[in-house]
């Protein structure tokens, strides 16, 4: 069930739980693969014009993964 006042996220469980797993490792400052990975696929580009291109790639909306981000 939902709290009085928290709109239901319009995203899949599976995408929320990753977006769990990143906020976890944004709270970390050991060097992990998953970090890695995601600094050699913005090697040399803008990261925010690499995740909206992804997020377009993929049919999800950008602003609804970051308002997760942000919870």
């Amino acid at each position: 069930m939902n709290p009085i006042g928290t709109p239901k996220s319009t995203l899949p469980p599976e995408l929320l739980k990753n977006i769990q797993q990143i906020k976890q490792l944004m709270g970390t400052t050991t060097q992990n693969p998953m970090l890695n990975q995601v600094l050699e696929l913005c090697k040399g580009k803008n990261p925010q014009d690499v995740f909206m291109a992804l997020c377009k790639q993929r049919g999800i909306d950008p602003e609804a993964i970051l308002k997760e981000l942000q919870k």
